[in-house]
């Protein structure tokens, strides 16, 4: 709450004393200094500021009454009605929506959320109908530094009235629905699927500042294999927005179709939703239940991924879990941090309080051969200056390669392994459980007694490399009194 306040006033600083303001507190209640926005003279710059001083944390997160207060009291005068709707929050989405359609005026809405707890997609829905824009802070403390950006928004759009088209093939489900006006300095991502095997153009018309515009360019739908991660992209805004339908849906055999089609877009292009997520659960565990359900799963991803072959390009069978991630050291208060991969993609990192360094994980496509790679990285920094930066990963799917030698002693047998390359860790499997074996200096060689009884054995050897590689091997061997 202190960090929404001290933004609020943030915000109120920038404006001129020509401007008209309100402002507008809500929990499940919904408080309005004035009826209506007010010239911000002396008189009423001190009666903001005291009515921001006094809001405190309460319960309850009433958005759709909030923004329809918001949206009624606009002065509807020569000055451009704008609204920012700053939140840390959830509410009903249906309600809320059903507000920012309802509305004729030309009121812009920019929505902010604050740290963790916010409904994303539905902040992000609310801003795409209201010709707005979304901000996700996940630290509300670092709002300040957003600040600049939105308050740049304020300035007259340099683009308006976004339509975006595909001449020679059929576009369809695109995201956001609704365009946004674009802003000096803006970028806009849209993401939807093109029926058709045949090239095509995808036209972009737009007003700039009151004159017609088209932009064009020409795309080769059979190329889109080549590059998975737009496909992902496409996949993540459709299960968002599924996801917005479902919750506003009473049709229990819509919601059904809704749920299977968000199961499918997780499986297919590995991504974490309510109903999907990646659980690793040790052998011994899976029950029969269980280990149906996965094969169950397992057939249908495979299904999925035949026919997306782009997704199947984007999955590496190899790729050891949450690996490989890109961290760029920059200040903590940058505006922006993002890395231009060498096989397309373009991400944004995140500020990672522990390391102390942005951060982000990615796919990779797996024809991408192992080695270290270098990447151009820009960092924007608080006071807009723009510095280029070069980063480096590591992609290693090869699992590593091993020798075996054991020699029977008293009361069991001794192990040892020899490693092709410096390896994480090496642990034998027995009856009785699984034995760590001891690294050497160089981590080389791995070795330990393992006692058994006497009799034939079957012992299972496994050997993880430092991107957590794994490979196997299975010995037999007789212990002897």
């Amino acid at each position: 709450m202190e960090a929404a306040k001290a933004a609020a006033k943030k915000v109120i600083d920038q404006l001129e004393a020509t401007d008209a303001v309100n402002v507008i507190a809500f929990d499940d209640k919904v408080e309005s200094l004035f009826d209506e926005p007010h010239v911000l003279d002396a008189e009423t710059r001190a009666k903001v500021d005291g009515f921001i001083g006094k809001i405190d944390a309460r319960g309850g997160t009433e958005i759709a009454k909030a923004l329809e207060r918001a949206l009624a009291s606009q002065t509807k005068d020569a000055r451009p009605d704008v609204v920012f709707f700053l939140t840390d929050g959830q509410s009903d989405g249906p309600s809320a929506i059903k507000v920012a359609s309802a509305d004729a005026s030309d009121t812009a809405v920019f929505t902010v959320g604050l740290g963790s707890g916010v409904d994303k997609a539905l902040l992000a829905k609310i801003a795409a109908l209201r010709h707005g824009r979304f901000t996700f802070v996940a630290d509300a403390r670092a709002v300040g530094a957003e600040l600049p950006k939105l308050l740049a928004q304020l300035s007259p759009a340099v683009l308006t009235d976004l339509q975006i088209s595909v001449e020679g093939a059929k576009l369809d489900a695109v995201y956001p629905s609704t365009l946004p006006d674009l802003f000096h300095d803006d970028e806009l991502r849209v993401a939807g699927r093109v029926e058709g095997d045949k090239p095509a153009k995808i036209v972009l018309s737009a007003k700039e500042r009151g004159v017609a515009r088209r932009f064009e360019v020409a795309i080769d739908p059979a190329a889109g294999s080549a590059r998975p991660w737009v496909a992902r992209t496409w996949a993540l805004a459709r299960v968002g927005d599924l996801l917005e339908q479902e919750r506003g849906n009473a049709d229990d055999k819509e919601r059904t179709h809704m749920h299977d089609e968000i199961v499918d877009l997780g499986l297919t292009w590995d991504l974490v939703t309510p109903y999907t997520s990646f659980l690793a659960l040790p052998e011994k565990e899976i029950t029969k239940e269980v280990s149906g359900a996965v094969g169950t799963m397992r057939e249908r991803r495979a299904k999925l991924l035949a026919a997306n072959k782009d997704a199947a390009t984007l999955s590496r069978s190899a790729m050891p879990p949450g690996d490989p991630i890109l961290k760029v050291r920059a200040p903590k208060n940058a505006r922006r941090v993002t890395a231009y991969f060498p096989f397309g993609l373009t991400q944004d990192l995140f500020w990672d309080e522990g390391s102390e360094q942005w951060l982000t994980r990615f796919l990779v496509p797996k024809e991408v051969a192992d080695g270290t790679y270098e990447v151009p990285v820009s960092i924007v920094h608080a006071d807009g200056r723009v510095e280029a930066s070069v980063a480096s990963y590591t992609i290693d799917a090869k699992e590593p390669t091993f020798e075996v030698f054991t020699e029977a002693r008293p009361g069991g047998v001794f192990v040892r392994v020899l490693v092709d390359e410096p390896a994480l860790e090496a642990r034998l499997g027995t009856p009785a459980g699984t034995v760590e074996l001891t690294p050497s200096a160089d981590k080389l060689s791995f070795e330990g007694f393992v006692p058994l009884a006497s009799g034939e054995h079957a012992l299972r050897v496994v050997v993880a490399d430092r991107a957590r590689n794994e490979s196997d091997e299975s010995i037999r061997l007789t212990v002897e009194r």
